[in-house]
């Protein structure tokens, strides 16, 4: 995913997180907002997600230099999922309950969105994923069959059948005729 796309995403989230209306009075004015943002910062996928986390980073800095949402800043606070489902769970459940985030960016790979989904949508927290497969917005746990029936949980990254569509026309054009695929499931 290109630079622009993420600061697109980071950008929505926060509009998401903040269309519920926060009227603050002056004696709250200053308290920062705050986004959880969690990611593969080690792992396999850390070079997907350190990179994710400085344009989280960077949008959370412009934002803040140019006076902040309402008056208040915004407060990244980053979690490490390590690649791995069930950290990515402890991580999420941390920033919602102990961090008290109004919304989430992250995780990086479908394997930890999954894991992290259904907590997520039972806390309806935004949360904007960034992660490739298409099961982290559709119904059921395991690849539900129905596109737009997450309430809280949305993908920056297109459909998966959008990308297959490329790949097989590449493939196409270039006439190949043998392919493998490997798969995590």
């Amino acid at each position: 995913m290109n630079t622009r796309r993420k600061i697109l995403v980071l950008l929505c989230a926060i509009t998401v997180a903040f269309s519920w209306g926060y009227s603050a009075g002056e004696a709250v004015a200053a308290e920062p907002i705050k986004i959880g943002a969690f990611f593969d910062l080690s792992g396999p996928a850390s070079f997907i997600g350190t990179p994710t986390k400085l344009v989280a980073t960077m949008v959370v800095e412009k934002i803040n230099k140019e006076g902040g949402i309402n008056g208040r800043p915004l407060e990244l606070v980053i979690g490490d999922t390590e690649g791995d489902p069930t950290r990515a769970l402890m991580v999420a459940k941390r920033l919602v309950e102990n961090e008290k985030v109004v919304a989430l960016i992250g995780p990086t790979r479908t394997g930890t969105g999954m894991a992290v989904k259904k907590y997520l949508e039972g806390k309806q927290i935004p949360t904007v994923m960034t992660v490739g497969g298409d099961p982290v917005i559709m119904e059921g746990m395991h690849g539900g069959k129905n596109f737009g029936t997450a309430r809280w949980i949305f993908k920056s990254p297109q459909r998966s059948s959008i990308a297959v569509q490329k790949v097989y026309k590449y493939l196409q054009a270039k006439k190949v005729k043998n392919i493998a695929l490997i798969t995590a499931s």
